[in-house]
C-alpha cells in the first residue's frame, strides 16, 4: 500500500502554538514528511509566518503585520489557550533553523511584494528544492511561477478544486512545467470536490493530489486506502501512527 506524505498543517499545533518553532520542532520529532505554514510580509519586507492578517488570535495585537516592522513583531508574545506562550518565527529564520526540512509554504498576502520576497529568500537561502509554493490566489501563483519557474508549486485552491471536479466529466488536464501538486479539501460546502475515483484518474496523469485537513482517524485510514499522495492535519502523530500500524 502506498505511503502518503505526512504534512503537519503549521506544524504540530496539537503540541505547540501553530506556526511557531516549537510547532515546527514537534512536528518534525511528530515525524512528518513536510511542514505547512503560511506567510505574510510585513511592513518593512520581511516574512513571517502567521496564517492570520494580525496576531490577535494568538495573543497577539489586533495591528495587521503588514503595517509592523520587524523590530515591533519581535516583542511579541503569542500565548494560546493552553496558555502556552513563543515568539512569532520569520521564514528566513526557519530555513535556517530546520535545514533539511521540506516546507509547503502558502502565500497569504495578495499582491507582487510577497512573490518578489519570496523568490528572493528562496533565493538566497538556496532553499527552492525544499519548497512547494502555494496560494489561494490563482494570481499569486501564476506570478510566482513566472518569477521562479522550476520551483514546485501547488494550484491554487478553486484553480485546484476545478481540475478534480472537471475529471468527473473526462476533462483532465496535465501538469505543467513546475506544476506538480493538487491539493483540495474533500468537501467544500455541499460540494463533493475529492472521490478516490476522481483521484486516480489525475494520479494517472502525473499529478499528486493531497487533502486538507484531516484530523479524524476514521478520515485519515480511508485515505489512506485510497492511496492518497499527501494527508494535511493538524494531528500528525496520529498519522504516523496508524501509518506504522
Amino acid at each position: 500500500m502506498k505511503r502518503p506524505l505526512i504534512i503537519g498543517h503549521r506544524g504540530a499545533p496539537e503540541f505547540a502554538i501553530e506556526n511557531t518553532e516549537s510547532s515546527f520542532k514537534a512536528a518534525l520529532a511528530a515525524g512528518v514528511d513536510v511542514i505547512e505554514t503560511d506567510l505574510r510580509l510585513s511592513a518593512d519586507g520581511y516574512l513571517l509566518v502567521a496564517h492570520d492578517a494580525d496576531l490577535s488570535r494568538l495573543g497577539g495585537p489586533p495591528k495587521p503585520i503588514a503595517q509592523c516592522k520587524k523590530a515591533e513583531l519581535t516583542k511579541i508574545l503569542l500565548r494560546d489557550g493552553a496558555d502556552r506562550t513563543a515568539k512569532p518565527l520569520f521564514m528566513e529564520d526557519a530555513l535556517n533553523m530546520f535545514p533539511n526540512a521540506r516546507f509547503n509554504v502558502d502565500l497569504k498576502d495578495s499582491g507582487k511584494d510577497i512573490v518578489r520576497a519570496w523568490v528572493s529568500l528562496l533565493m538566497k537561502s538556496n532553499a527552492g528544492i525544499r519548497c512547494v509554493t502555494a496560494s489561494f490566489r490563482d494570481r499569486t501563483v501564476n506570478l510566482f511561477s513566472r518569477m521562479c519557474k522550476h520551483a514546485p508549486i501547488s494550484m491554487a485552491c478553486l484553480g485546484a478544486a476545478a481540475i478534480v471536479l472537471l475529471s468527473f466529466f473526462g476533462i483532465i488536464r496535465c501538469p505543467k512545467r513546475n506544476e506538480k501538486y493538487l491539493q483540495v479539501p474533500e468537501q467544500i460546502g455541499p460540494i463533493r470536490v475529492l472521490t478516490e475515483k476522481r483521484m486516480r484518474k489525475l494520479q494517472k496523469r502525473g499529478w499528486e493530489v493531497h487533502v486538507w485537513t484531516v484530523d479524524n482517524e476514521e478520515d485519515m485510514c480511508r485515505f489512506i486506502k485510497w492511496g492518497i499522495d499527501g494527508i494535511i492535519t493538524n494531528r500528525p502523530s496520529l498519522l504516523k501512527k496508524l501509518l506504522e500500524s
